[in-house]
């Protein structure tokens, strides 16, 4: 039906990959910037994250250490620590088993990783094992001379997050939501640290058969 009211049902006039009648190229070109163009939101969390990705990689090597800049990487600070501490065995054996080298594709491994620890579904305390894992990886690669390897784990990290678990992250309310769901008071042998041992098993027997290597 035509008349006053047509615009509303001219797509043109929803779409922002489409002139408006009568409108300038530069208000145009605004429009399609916007629209490809993540949100704020998204922006702040993707950035976050990054940022998250090389402070779990890097608090824990001497040669590089890190002052908590907020309450969201004390947070994860202590969680990874703890898991560490707890389950150090678990973690070393995984190093073992993977036969880390400079050959690895470690933005690979952390697909594969991901397909056994998130298959059924995405929660806090398996993202805060896959920092753990990639902190525990660093500290394998300090150990080992391979430090050259350090900026790529944390970009594969980073890269991995963003590609796979930011939306969940956004629905959740952002990073500074780790507080809360592990806050400092109930760090020893509360459920939240049994929950997170269960993980770092699953994430060993998942790395009993996984195969890191660069694609050709």
């Amino acid at each position: 039906m035509s008349g006053a009211g047509g615009s509303e049902n001219d797509p043109r006039a929803e779409s922002p990959r489409t002139p408006m009648e009568g409108e300038h190229s530069e208000s145009f070109l605004g429009r399609v910037i916007a629209f490809f163009s993540p949100s704020r939101t998204q922006r702040s969390v993707r950035e976050e994250t990054e940022r998250l990705a090389n402070f779990a990689v890097f608090f824990s090597l001497r040669k590089h250490s890190i002052q908590d800049s907020s309450m969201t990487e004390t947070c994860m600070r202590r969680c990874i620590t703890r898991m560490h501490e707890k389950h150090a065995m678990v973690f070393g054996g995984m190093m073992v088993r993977l036969n880390v080298s400079r050959n690895i594709d470690f933005y690979q491994g952390f697909l594969e990783v991901s397909e056994e620890l998130f298959k059924e579904e995405i929660n806090w305390s398996k993202i805060v094992a896959l920092y753990a894992f990639g902190a525990r990886l660093a500290q394998f690669c300090q150990e080992n001379e391979m430090e050259d390897l350090l900026k790529e784990i944390a970009s594969s990290l980073a890269r991995f997050s963003n590609d796979h678990l930011l939306a969940y992250i956004q629905e959740q309310g952002g990073w500074e939501t780790l507080e809360d769901v592990f806050p400092a008071e109930n760090e020893i042998e509360t459920q939240m640290m049994r929950s997170l041992g269960l993980l770092a098993l699953v994430l060993a027997s998942a790395s009993a058969y996984l195969l890191f290597r660069r694609s050709s």
